[in-house]
């Protein structure tokens, strides 16, 4: 996203911002699921036979981080998108200022009114489809939320597995809550950016 496009959103910065901020939190903390699932499938196969499950659990939360990290990398090329289309709103936008402070310098200039009129109807229109955007981006969020609880799932499960890890099963349990925390806030930051672009404006 280029910092050009950024500083003509005016308002709309702050909700670009916080986006951004949570969309890289959620894909850093997927990242760090992946590696300490790397780490727990090799202390599984060190434990041996009596920690295959675990083995199978991590190989899974392995896919789960997979699968989050493209939905989020999705989720901020279409916030992209979003922001080149509130750039070209906010250009209209000034230039319909422009033209309302002229109009009101030449008092009976028919043609720039009409002119005026229908850049204020096409604004109008675009807020609100940019508004619906939004609201878009905000549902696609919290579906992404509610499959989160696959990760949710398999952290617990690595839990009741680790206790059959045998003289692993300390260091594997510690691993499976670490995982289990990652998750947690995932699941945290996921709903504060879905209620963020849900409610935000154009």
């Amino acid at each position: 996203m280029h910092d050009s496009t950024l500083e003509n959103l005016g308002a709309p910065l702050q909700q670009v911002v916080r986006a951004n901020a949570s969309i890289r939190a959620v894909i850093d903390m997927a990242r760090r699921v992946n590696l300490v699932a790397i780490n727990a499938s090799l202390a599984a196969k060190k434990a041996g036979a009596q920690a295959r499950g675990f083995g199978v659990v991590s190989a899974e939360l392995r896919q789960f981080s997979d699968w989050l990290n493209g939905q989020m990398g999705d989720l901020d090329r279409l916030i992209a998108v979003q922001v080149v289309n509130l750039a070209e709103v906010a250009k209209e936008r000034r230039q319909h200022r422009h033209l309302q402070r002229a109009q009101e310098c030449c008092v009976g200039s028919g043609p720039m009114a009409l002119v005026t009129a229908r850049i204020g109807e096409r604004l109008s229109l675009a807020d609100q489809a940019n508004r619906q955007r939004w609201q878009d981006l905000g549902l696609r969020t919290r579906r992404i939320l509610r499959l989160c609880g696959t990760g949710t799932a398999l952290a617990r499960a690595a839990k009741v597995e680790a206790v059959y890890g045998g003289a692993f099963a300390g260091g594997l349990r510690l691993v499976a809550e670490e995982i289990e925390a990652a998750i947690a806030a995932i699941h945290e930051t996921l709903r504060e950016l879905g209620n963020d672009l849900a409610h935000a404006q154009p």
